[in-house]
């Protein structure tokens, strides 16, 4: 990985920069990794709720449990909506 040895220094407020912390902090990113990610075009995502992990893993533990005894739609279907949650709850969102 290329070292980050270069700054760029941007003047904000103090509400601007307690709200820019804020959504660090929400997806669990420093202020220079959450404003890094925003100007290459990502939209970090908040980490969701403690709750959703053992939902998400109950959802991976069914696909494991009915391979082979459902049909291909079925178990492809069910694999879709795993990969949308993961999708859409955590992995950033590349901006156009």
């Amino acid at each position: 990985m290329e070292e980050r040895n270069k700054g760029i220094f941007v003047r904000v407020t103090e509400q601007e920069k307690k709200r820019i912390d804020c959504s660090a902090k929400s997806c669990g990113l420093s202020m220079s990794e959450y404003l890094r990610k925003r100007a290459l075009g990502y939209s970090p995502r908040e980490i969701p709720p403690d709750e959703f992990y053992p939902f998400h893993a109950k959802l991976c533990e069914l696909c494991n449990t009915i391979d082979g005894k459902v049909s291909t739609e079925t178990e492809d279907e069910l694999l879709r909506l795993v990969d949308d949650i993961r999708s859409v709850l955590l992995l950033p969102e590349k901006g156009e």
